[in-house]
């Protein structure tokens, strides 16, 4: 056996070295010549008749001659381990100096012998040599013909010591066959071995496949089982299974890709998949299972080791099934876009909108796009769905422009599959020109993960889009790791940041919070606009608005809609804003400015403040005052001050201190937006104030829960609010002021004395108001002289009254008088004032103006 064949022109001993250390050896010694010592380093429990010992190198010599070689084989063996002419055989030995070997039977503790080879091996250290025994006895039994389990030429592997491919599965499927139940099949794969061979050296992979053939004949041995080498780093093992040996296998095999003095790298572990035999089940087939279970594994550095499921197979099959429908609906125009319009905060009105995918089949069934869009991805596929959407945008924003509609931008996706197989600026501009669009009418998301695979191909492209014309956003910013370092390096136009920020606990709400505050004030600071997306409370767009967030996309404002009912809402060009995505640097200050000192006296800051405090709840039934400014105590103006913030819930009116509790709660539970109410409390000389109070939950300490709160009086307001709620109920009229805003009426009922006559409450009345109901309520000639005398007074602005029925809450016709006065007063926004009241016997008269 010549165990050099596989270091063809090695020019490293050391590198034979380091692979025979690492090698399928059943026994080392190290010999020391200047001392004439030998000692043992490595032996195999149960198999040869060798002593365990530390002695000189001639007592083991002769020991050995005459107890542990083959009378035949003593002449070989005292060729290579003559102590007087060991190290002049060595240096003098061809091919490789430093090396000889002879095959010498051994004696095995049960009295027979075994073929091994003897090797000798000149280490670095002079006068050190090494002695391996390696067992050839398959080898011989197969040279002369001898074969044990079935026929045919048994082929071992030199380099790992184990069966090769085709006698492994022979020797497998028999030992399946006599043991169906309770077996298993390994398949081991060295992750990235290719790499490992690049980076260190087609030797030191050699070195790691002998490493791991190593410990697969042991783990054969202790097993029972069978293994074998498949080729390029690939292994299996035919054994009884059991979890404990499994994953003592595996923390052998982790350290073996590491280099000496390195610690193994996460990108060369091995990745273990296990098939359980079944009764029945052909070999191959195990083997097609353990291999499954590999690939699913490779890539995932927690998930190292993995025993086939059925459902794994089932998840593929769906897979190739999705992919092939999906073609096939793609062509019968199953697939189509829906649009999600992209709102301005502050007015709610529509600037832009996301084209989105869906999938709908010919059955009427709905196929998610978390479904299909990740399996078009996954396999390469997903620019023939992403080509189709973007083509059919455009062939819809021709179709709006020729119905002389006005055009508003519409985002499409690209990938970053699409980006690595095709000229996607070339094919955009392609479609512009075709269609006959400006550029402006396209926005490209680009997802961050997009940008992070390959920079260089991603910033090209982005930059081409821009030259063009087109509008180029990240999509899913803060999504990866490197987002500011993207930032730096591409020039894009918006940035899309999905609302997950917004979704906290009571254990990341304060850090999330900084958070989208930093990213938010950075992204103002380099004057880049910033859609969130995926927005639905109400809580969500204060909070947002209150950070300086300009646009928005989300259910609280649209739902994704087909495209018709899009054309419906933007047809009404109230709900559409032109002026499109802008941002202007260093239009706003930062609640942090306040903070400089040097620009915000005490007493100037506390008068923008307002009324604060601290409050400190006991998380039962008492809160304090811990804290507060000048202007709180100017506020709160009570003599005995220190004496009324201790237990402030006792000074609340018992109708309000139930709601106080309430309010605490709700501010601890939402910290974006805290929490408002109205409460009375009583003042030292027994008078009731209203006051609106505003609370923010801050943080939990030893002794309760800390609230920010601000305070502001209402009870002149509230005062003002009861006259006319008392007003009401002893008025026989009905007063509603009317404003005028942007084109349209606003009505506030001012005194509402009608309130038993037509039988609805005032929140009713002013709920048809407000909808443009209350006046169907009159019949058809009055309701024809209410309009025809607001025609006629709206130029000369004259006041008119007139005698009408309007229909009651019981469907009778009740007989009020109508009056309208319109307003002269430049501090006021009301136009006009609206009165109703019984009819008396001078209201009966004609229409007067």
């Amino acid at each position: 056996m010549d165990m050099f064949a596989i270091f063809p022109g090695a020019s490293k001993p050391m590198s034979v070295m380091e692979w025979l250390d690492h090698s399928s050896f059943d026994e080392l010694a190290e010999i020391d010549l200047p001392r004439n010592r030998c000692r043992n380093l490595y032996h195999v429990e149960g198999k040869y008749f060798v002593p365990l010992l530390d002695c000189s190198l001639q007592e083991i010599y002769r020991f050995a001659q005459e107890n542990m070689v083959h009378p035949d084989d003593r002449t070989a063996y005292a060729e290579i381990m003559d102590p007087e002419s060991m190290e002049r055989r060595l240096s003098e030995a061809s091919p490789t100096p430093g090396f000889v070997s002879a095959e010498i039977r051994h004696k095995l503790l049960d009295g027979s012998w075994r073929w091994t080879e003897l090797l000798l091996a000149s280490a670095e250290t002079p006068g050190i040599v090494r002695a391996y025994i390696f067992d050839i006895q398959n080898q011989k039994d197969r040279l002369e013909g001898r074969v044990t389990s079935y026929q045919g030429k048994v082929e071992y592997d030199e380099l790992t010591g184990l069966l090769r491919e085709k006698d492994f599965f022979a020797k497998a499927r028999e030992a399946l066959a006599e043991y169906p139940d309770g077996w298993c099949l390994i398949v081991i794969d060295i992750e990235n071995f290719k790499l490992f061979n690049d980076w260190y050296g087609r030797e030191a992979g050699d070195v790691l496949l002998a490493k791991v053939g190593t410990l697969l004949r042991a783990a054969e041995r202790d097993s029972g089982g069978v293994a074998g080498y498949l080729g390029q780093d690939d292994f299996c093992l035919a054994a009884p299974y059991d979890a404990d040996r499994v994953e003592h296998l595996y923390r052998e095999l982790q350290p073996l890709s590491a280099k000496s003095g390195e610690t193994s790298s996460v990108g060369f572990l091995p990745a273990l998949g296990i098939a359980l035999a079944e009764q029945g089940l052909p070999i191959l087939d195990l083997f097609d299972r353990a291999a499954f279970a590999v690939r699913k594994i490779k890539g995932d550095f927690h998930t190292r080791v993995l025993i086939y499921q059925p459902s794994m197979l089932e998840k593929t099959e769906e897979e190739y099934r999705i992919l092939s429908d999906f073609q096939s609906g793609l062509k019968r125009g199953e697939v189509y876009f829906c649009l999600q319009p992209q709102c301005r905060v502050s007015s709610g009105r529509i600037v832009g909108a996301e084209s989105l995918a869906r999938w709908r089949r010919a059955d009427g069934t709905n196929t998610p796009p978390d479904t299909f869009v990740p399996v078009l991805e996954k396999y390469g596929f997903v620019t023939d769905l992403d080509q189709f959407i973007w083509e059919g945008v455009c062939k819809w924003l021709r179709k709006w422009i020729d119905a002389e509609h006005t055009p508003i931008p519409i985002s499409v996706n690209v990938s970053q599959v699409d980006i690595f197989t095709i000229d996607v600026p070339r094919y955009l501009e392609s479609l512009t020109e075709k269609y006959r669009l400006p550029k402006s009418c396209l926005k490209i998301e680009i997802t961050e993960s997009a940008y992070v695979s390959d920079v260089a191909a991603v910033k090209e492209a982005v930059q081409r889009l821009r030259d063009m014309g087109f509008l180029a956003l990240m999509d899913d910013f803060g999504s990866g790791y490197s987002s500011l370092n993207m930032l730096r390096r591409l020039n894009v136009d918006i940035i899309k940041l999905d609302a997950q920020f917004l979704r906290f606990d009571d254990t990341d709400s304060e850090k999330g919070i900084h958070i989208l505050e930093t990213i938010l004030n950075m992204t103002q600071t380099m004057a880049l606009p910033v859609i969130v997306e995926g927005v639905e409370t109400a809580q969500q767009v204060s909070f947002l608005a209150d950070l300086g967030c300009r646009y928005i996309q989300g259910y609280h404002f649209y739902k994704p809609m087909d495209v018709s009912d899009f054309e419906r809402v933007i047809s009404d060009e109230n709900n559409i804003d032109t002026d499109g995505f802008a941002f202007k640097p260093n239009q706003q200050f930062h609640i942090r400015e306040f903070l400089d000192q040097n620009i915000y006296t005490d007493s100037m800051l506390n008068n923008i403040l307002g009324a604060a405090a601290f409050y400190e709840w006991d998380g039962a039934e008492n809160v304090d005052i811990v804290r507060f400014n000048e202007q709180f105590y100017r506020l709160v103006n009570e003599p005995n001050f220190k004496d009324r913030i201790q237990g402030i819930q006792d000074f609340f009116h018992p109708n309000d201190r139930k709601e106080f509790f309430e309010l605490l709660k709700k501010a601890e539970a939402d910290r974006l937006n805290g929490a408002s109410g109205m409460f009375g409390v009583y003042r030292e000389d027994g008078s009731l104030g209203r006051f609106f109070m505003r609370l923010y939950y801050l943080e939990q300490t030893e002794r309760g829960k800390v609230f920010y709160g601000s305070l502001q009086e209402m009870t002149k307001v509230t005062e003002l609010q009861n006259q006319m709620k008392l007003l009401s109920r002893f008025s026989s009229e009905s007063i509603v002021f009317l404003r005028r805003r942007k084109g349209n009426w606003l009505s506030q009922i001012v005194v509402h004395g009608l309130r038993d006559a037509i039988g609805l409450s005032q929140e009713a009345f002013q709920k048809e108001l407000d909808e443009g109901d209350f006046y169907r309520r009159f019949d058809d000639t009055s309701r024809e002289i209410f309009y025809a005398m607001l025609e006629a007074a709206e130029e000369d602005e004259l006041n008119f009254g007139f005698p009408a029925r309007i229909l009651n809450a019981n469907g009778k016709f009740e007989k009020i008088y109508v009056k309208i006065d319109f307003v002269h007063d430049e501090y006021s926004e009301v136009e006009r004032i609206l009165m109703f009241r019984k009819r008396e016997e001078e209201d009966m008269s004609a229409p007067r103006l």
